[in-house]
């Protein structure tokens, strides 16, 4: 694409519900990646990044048009092998491979087999997601995608040599699956989501996730070293994740795969941002240009007119200088390994970076060498992000004690009380058990957060670690709905995981008390 036609298609449009405009791609030569500067100063500026952040390793990747994926690698793979990375060398995806899935579920509604506004209990297998809070029915398809199905974060990693077994999708979904929060009311993240989109995905095709991968997007699209974990073990060949310190971390599965569970090279993962960048543009035989652009519409009018988005599992963000140029990306991190796929539609450019180890900053540093080395005139702009959540003193509409329980399934459940009638000297209570309070929030969204020290909560998933309590309330009228997650304590080199239970508390009357 040329550069004046890619600067004609990047005009900002705020009229329709997607910011990217929708001209077809010009065809070009299959040659190498245009550099405005020497390829060996970019690659030097990425060994620099490596060294500067003591990354064991830094692979990256990209492709303008229809040239030739460039790719450069830096680092080692293994530390205790001494193996080098390459271009090559698989990574971790984590959530990055929540775009996959998604992108997956469009496959499928192409060609008819989903609708995305249908409840997904509509397309699961015996198991269903059931709501706590509002309707099932309310539970759409649309919604798990975009986040806002009601479900908790949610995450369960496996470790090698562990005593702890994985569970089937149906368990997970049983233990996890609810809605806890309304449907609909508010975007948040939910990897137990987009496991229930992993299961639909194997119940609606009928072969299990990790071949319908293969056979959808991995095979077509020669994307030779993708695959997704399936066992507590490194895929061969791939890169080792370290934690802050430099040690190995062990092995893991996850219980979400369809959240966090793919792994391929930035080769490949530009192979993948290339096809549904064509996808945009028509020329793909694998999705539709409409699907591929549904997936990049506004969700909800709380969205409108902000600067970045979720939409259909992407991050939709405008940047440029003046925000003129339309970008869809995803970040991904679990344990050991951050990854980023950014894909520039107004521009024909993909860009894919992977490290080995937990900081996201090697990775940003590392995808504006290349793209101020390609488009400058797209690089990164920082600006000021709006804070998710603020500080306040206690409002008077919940300036009471409010009581009632967290549900831990078969397990039991805890008497929660708290005591908000003094703002200065709120008390929070479990089971008897007073709890340090080390937050109180009001989220954009309206919803409060509160987030304390720890007690006990009697279930084997909670018991793995250390953690802190992290309650997620609605507040209507006179009940406060919502869920406690055990949130695993930030320093530990084994992170077994998130873990919510359902919440609900009511408002005591003054003659109560």
């Amino acid at each position: 694409m040329s550069l004046s036609h890619w600067l004609t298609a990047a005009l900002f449009f705020m009229g329709g519900s997607s910011a990217f405009a929708q001209d077809q791609a010009l065809d070009v030569a299959d040659e190498p990646l245009v550099f405005i500067v020497e390829p060996d100063r970019v690659q030097a500026r990425i060994d620099q990044i490596a060294i500067e952040t003591g990354m064991p390793s830094i692979s990256i990747a990209a492709a303008h048009g229809d040239s030739a994926i460039w790719a450069y690698a830096t680092g080692l793979a293994d530390k205790e092998e001494g193996r080098n990375a390459t271009p090559e060398t698989a990574y971790r995806l984590a959530s990055v491979s929540k775009p996959i899935t998604a992108v997956a579920i469009m496959v499928l509604a192409d060609r008819g087999v989903i609708d995305l506004d249908r409840p997904a209990n509509d397309y699961l297998g015996d198991q269903k997601i059931v709501a706590l809070a509002g309707s099932a029915d309310d539970v759409t398809v649309r919604r798990l995608l975009s986040h806002r199905g009601g479900l908790p974060l949610h995450y369960n990693l496996i470790h090698e040599s562990e005593d702890y077994e994985r569970r089937a999708l149906d368990e997970t979904i049983a233990l996890y699956g609810q809605a806890m929060l309304p449907p609909g009311l508010t975007h948040r993240y939910s990897n137990v989501g987009y496991a229930a989109l992993e299961r639909i995905i194997e119940v609606q095709s009928g072969m299990p996730f990790d071949r319908f991968l293969e056979e959808t997007f991995f095979t077509p699209l020669d994307m030779t070293s993708a695959g997704v974990v399936t066992a507590p073990v490194h895929p061969e060949g791939a890169a080792i994740p370290y934690t802050h310190s430099g040690d190995r971390y062990a092995a893991y599965d996850m219980d979400t795969r369809g959240a966090g569970g793919v792994y391929m090279s930035a080769s490949d993962l530009v192979r993948f941002g290339r096809f549904f960048s064509d996808a945009l543009d028509g020329r793909s035989e694998l999705l539709s240009r409409d699907a591929s652009w549904e997936m990049l519409e506004t969700q909800h009018e709380a969205d409108e007119g902000r600067l970045e988005w979720y939409v259909l599992g992407w991050v939709h963000e405008l940047r440029g200088e003046d925000r003129q140029y339309g970008t869809i990306y995803h970040l991904g991190s679990t344990p050991g390994v951050r990854a980023e796929l950014w894909i520039y539609p107004d521009a024909d450019l993909v860009i894919a970076t992977l490290v080995n180890e937990q900081s996201y900053r090697p990775l940003s540093r590392a995808r504006e060498a290349v793209i101020e080395g390609v488009l400058p005139q797209i690089s990164y702009r920082p600006y000021a992000s709006s804070t998710p959540y603020e500080d306040f003193d206690i409002p008077a509409d919940l300036q009471a004690e409010w009581r009632g329980r967290a549900s831990f399934g078969p397990d039991g459940a805890a008497l929660v009380e708290f005591d908000f009638r003094d703002p200065l000297t709120p008390t929070v209570r479990v089971d008897g058990q007073g709890v340090h309070i080390s937050r109180i929030a009001r989220n954009a969204d309206g919803m409060v957060t509160v987030t304390t020290s720890s007690a006990p909560v009697p279930t084997e998933d909670a018991a793995r670690q250390p953690y802190e309590l992290g309650f997620l309330l609605h507040h209507d009228d006179a009940r406060l709905q919502g869920y406690v997650s055990t949130n695993r304590i930030a320093t530990r080199n084994r992170d077994s995981g998130n873990f919510a239970y359902p919440v609900l508390l009511e408002r005591l009357a003054e003659d109560a008390r």
